[in-house]
């Protein structure tokens, strides 16, 4: 089985969210355009916007966060084990291989601070250990990312933006 994981950096604007086929877990503010059939959040101010919104999607959150934040958990709101993870990233992954994934697709994991949603930046990214973890993440799962010219580079295989989306219209004009 394919999931989709998408996160939110700006190599994501141009892809047509709604073509993608099959299971999809969304990362943080995704959630502003997209509704995805899971959401991982772990920053503690996403996390208070999304539990202050209407959004009715299921929410993979950190326990704690609510805590600290005094909210309480919501319908369709979890915390698995998982979400103890650092950082969105890396618990969506787990999370899709914690659904049954084989493969994966990463959407918007470009490795670099600038994002689709300014606001959202941490100051204390730090792409190299987040690389090195989403390496040993991804070790026994085939996962593919799609990248465009803004993307970092890294160890796992990817598909250019422009292929992706030409996939995905193959696959929507063929439904």
């Amino acid at each position: 089985m394919k999931v989709t994981v998408i996160g939110n950096g700006v190599s994501r604007a141009p892809i047509p969210l709604h073509q993608i086929r099959g299971l999809t877990v969304g990362c943080n503010a995704v959630y502003r355009d997209y509704t995805p059939n899971y959401l991982c959040v772990v920053d503690h101010a996403i996390t208070k916007e999304i539990h202050e919104s209407d959004y009715q999607g299921v929410v993979y959150y950190r326990h704690m966060t609510l805590r600290r934040l005094n909210l309480r958990q919501k319908i369709n709101w979890y915390t698995p084990h998982f979400m103890n993870s650092d950082n969105t990233g890396n618990s969506s992954i787990l999370l899709a291989k914690d659904l049954g994934a084989e493969e994966i697709d990463l959407i918007g994991f470009d490795g670099v601070e600038q994002k689709l949603y300014p606001d959202t930046m941490q100051p204390n990214d730090k792409f190299a250990m987040w690389n090195e973890r989403l390496m040993y993440v991804c070790k026994d799962v085939a996962v593919r990312r799609v990248v465009d010219s803004t993307c970092a580079a890294m160890n796992i295989s990817s598909i250019s933006v422009d292929d992706y989306i030409k996939e995905l219209n193959e696959n929507y004009s063929n439904r």
